[in-house]
């Protein structure tokens, strides 16, 4: 069986994530997301890898009152799974986390990972986050997501994707300072 797309995932989760915030990880993860949904309520973790978990935390917990999404890859979990503790710990209600699993480090040139096969569901639910799945097909995941959203509590969602990259019909080009200004100046201007 064929894996889907990392896009094909994000436009699933695009059609559902019409209102909140998603934070992003690097390389084509933002890049199609800020093609697809584009948003100034979105945060786009460009150079720091493991870092997305944690913060889409702090929104979470700071906005209450929206939906949020962190949207990681297998590497940075890995590069920060003491953030899935810490998330479980504070388990906001409105966090989502959703997790590429492809076996390798996407961004910086699909290097293997040390160890392939991992069951970040597993991980998360021994965290102690206990809404979570994992899935391999993009109305698998459409139907998780839309219940785990209807639960309204901490959920973790593993996604099954294929490594090849796709490149996204229009470039990003903002850099790491305008993305804070512009997510700043949304969060003034939407008050939690």
């Amino acid at each position: 069986m064929s894996l889907p797309s990392r896009r094909a995932y994000i436009e699933t989760l695009a059609g559902i994530l019409t209102e909140g915030i998603a934070v992003c990880c690097m390389e084509e993860t933002t890049e199609h997301w800020a093609e697809l949904n584009g948003k100034p309520s979105n945060f786009y973790v460009t150079d720091s890898m493991g870092m997305v978990i944690p913060a889409a935390l702090g929104v979470a917990l700071s906005r209450p009152n929206d939906r949020v999404v962190a949207l990681e890859g297998d590497g940075g979990v890995l590069m920060n799974l003491g953030s899935l503790v810490t998330a479980s710990i504070q388990s906001p209600k409105n966090l989502m986390i959703v997790v590429f699993n492809n076996d390798v480090y996407q961004s910086s040139g699909g290097q293997p990972l040390a160890k392939a096969g991992l069951k970040y569901e597993e991980m998360a639910r021994g965290a102690g986050i206990t809404l979570t799945a994992r899935v391999d097909s993009v109305k698998a995941f459409e139907g998780k997501a839309r219940a785990f959203f209807a639960e309204n509590r901490l959920s973790f969602i593993c996604l099954a994707v294929n490594s090849e990259r796709e490149k996204p019909n229009v470039p990003y080009d903002l850099r790491p300072v305008e993305i804070r200004l512009q997510f700043e100046r949304w969060c003034r201007e939407n008050p939690a």
